[in-house]
């Protein structure tokens, strides 16, 4: 019942926003009160996450990598979903530049540390 009563608070309110010629307009039937729903949740970013993995897979730098990741200035989530991927532990606990520490780690930083270990003469 608080519920209607709210209801037809927000109601009168607007109506008693509206000049005459406005309330004559919708008793006559020529305007028509409209509802419209505002969706506060941000809409998130649609990434290709196969795409991004292809291409961090390629760069055979971590500076390159690290570019790469900034550029596309992604969200926390998108960053799980790649962790994820790369198995990441515990990346749920994690902040943003951690995350993205381990993926840059985890693709051109492996690429380095395998480059190095070869080229080494013992």
């Amino acid at each position: 019942m608080k519920e209607i009563i709210s209801l037809l608070r927000l109601f009168y309110d607007f109506l008693d926003q509206l000049n005459e010629n406005e309330i004559a307009d919708l008793l006559s039937k020529k305007a028509k009160l409209k509802i419209e729903v505002v969706n506060t949740e941000k809409k998130a970013k649609e990434y290709n996450t196969d795409e991004m993995i292809a291409i961090l897979d390629s760069f055979e730098s971590r500076c390159d990598a690290e570019k790469y990741i900034g550029s596309i200035h992604p969200n926390l989530d998108l960053l799980r979903q790649l962790a994820k991927h790369y198995s990441i532990p515990n990346a749920s606990k994690m902040k943003l530049q951690d995350i993205t520490n381990k993926i840059i780690e985890a693709t051109a930083g492996t690429k380095e540390r395998h480059k190095a270990l070869y080229e080494t003469n013992v």
